[in-house]
């Protein structure tokens, strides 16, 4: 399928042009100087190599991420084995079964997160701003 120039001119616009000023904003020493004598990268060296608050985002991040990554393969892995399993014992059609097992598996989690959620939680205060862990402020006594 070929596509329209008003359809590329659109994607462009609309979605490369953002992309490429923040890319050329980001390699500029500052504005208003010539473009191509103003080129640096020493902006992303800063931030992934000296700066210790995004190294330690990054860490955190693809923790979490493979963390997140494992469950949800568990997850399948025991939504596919229960339903290859009630299929085999009744009978039934195995990727209507699997699917129906990941469905109910998937409103549990979201059960369970709605509870978690809804349960009130204990919040210490922090000190020396007279605000409690309810986000009220405390009465000060004279």
């Amino acid at each position: 399928m070929r596509q329209r120039p008003s359809e590329l001119a659109v994607f462009v616009v609309a979605v490369l042009a953002p992309y490429l000023t923040l890319l050329a904003v980001s390699v500029s020493r500052s504005w208003g100087l010539h473009f191509w004598q103003n080129l640096t990268l020493q902006h992303y060296r800063f931030v992934l190599f000296e700066y210790d608050v995004t190294r330690r985002a990054i860490v955190n991040s693809l923790l979490l991420a493979g963390a997140a990554a494992t469950l949800a393969v568990l997850l399948g892995s025991l939504a596919t084995v229960v339903g290859i399993l009630i299929s085999y014992h009744f009978d039934s059609a195995t990727s209507a079964t699997m699917a129906l097992c990941s469905v109910v598996l998937f409103f549990v989690v979201l059960a369970v997160s709605a509870v978690s959620r809804a349960r009130p939680r204990k919040v210490a205060p922090v000190p020396g701003t007279g605000v409690t862990g309810q986000g009220r402020q405390s009465e000060q006594r004279p």
